[in-house]
């Protein structure tokens, strides 16, 4: 592989991000079997990329695939208003899940949706070390499984870091499931702290922490 250049991401990418976030496997198809759960984070995906194309980082390989992806929100309090009942958006997903058009793991949307509305926020601010309201959030990190070992999570997190600082935010948070420990060692490497827990869609977390 030749050496890779983090690139901002445009629309014909939401695709390739949807299908690394759930096979965790680069994809050059068009066309393949989209079940429930692909059409739910390609929805996700799709959400974040309307909130602001900018806060989604991609690592790409010699052939212009994704080879890893992160993706964070530079103001919490304006992206839970983006999410928010007061938008047709939150209706159209609500109408999906219950025609069951991202399956019926009722529990797991709940979750997700209390977690970008900032239900979770009030753990957050009574952990977090800096300026509570001024802080970025990382909700995915994903390098696909044949292109690990080879720096990309840390070259992602290094591109965020340097990008949130441009923005002058103090910290970044991130929480992290507490059984995946290779998450926890690249995090910690790359200068988080753990500063609390919270449950989260994928199950129980450690809230990580990186002042600015």
């Amino acid at each position: 592989m030749t050496t890779e250049k983090i690139h901002q991401i445009t629309k014909s990418d939401l695709r390739q991000i949807a299908y690394l976030h759930i096979y965790g496997k680069k994809n050059s198809r068009e066309n393949f079997n989209q079940d429930s759960k692909f059409r739910f984070f390609l929805d996700k995906v799709k959400h974040f990329y309307q909130f602001d194309k900018k806060s989604i980082i991609v690592e790409r390989d010699e052939n212009n695939l994704i080879s890893g992806v992160l993706i964070y929100t530079y103001d919490e309090k304006k992206f839970n208003e983006f999410s928010s009942p007061y938008h047709l958006r939150f209706y159209i997903k609500l109408l999906k899940i219950f025609l069951g058009l991202y399956g019926f793991d009722f529990k797991k949307f709940f979750l997700a949706s209390k977690s970008m509305l900032g239900f979770n926020i009030k753990q957050i601010n009574k952990n977090i070390t800096s300026d509570s309201s001024n802080f970025a959030k990382i909700w995915v990190l994903i390098v696909a499984e044949e292109d690990r070992n080879k720096g990309i999570a840390s070259k992602l997190l290094q591109k965020c870091i340097e990008e949130t600082k441009k923005r002058g935010i103090k910290s970044i948070i991130v929480t992290v499931k507490k059984d995946n420990i290779p998450a926890i060692k690249t995090y910690t490497k790359n200068g988080f702290t753990t500063i609390g827990e919270c449950l989260e869609s994928s199950g129980k977390s450690y809230i990580m922490e990186k002042s600015n």
